[in-house]
């Protein structure tokens, strides 16, 4: 991730994660794959301002979760599926003769 991350928790017991420097790509992408996991009840994002280059995260998450160990199990997640989708990308060039530097 490309700035700060800051990690703060509302009144309503909602988990407020800013993110400097990213913008809806990693926004969707994270707030997805956390919705997949164990332990959180709802996440998503928004994007204050086009100008600000910043991205904000909300979770909904079961008590005693730590917030950071949700966030770096879903990108543990994100991870493994690019490792797979390379290693598919790659065996479909070779079905296809097609020759590239990897």
């Amino acid at each position: 991730m490309a700035g700060d991350i800051k990690i703060t928790k509302t009144d309503q017991g909602i988990y407020k994660v800013e993110i400097e420097g990213e913008d809806h790509t990693i926004g969707n992408l994270l707030s997805t794959v956390l919705q997949t996991l164990k332990g959180v009840n709802i996440a998503y994002y928004e994007v204050p301002h086009p100008l600000e280059n910043r991205l904000i995260i909300y979770m909904d998450l079961d008590e005693n979760i730590d917030p950071k160990d949700k966030l770096i199990e879903a990108l543990q997640k994100i991870k493994e599926m690019n490792e797979e989708f390379k290693k598919k990308y790659i065996e479909k060039i070779k079905e296809m003769n097609i020759n590239i530097e990897i």
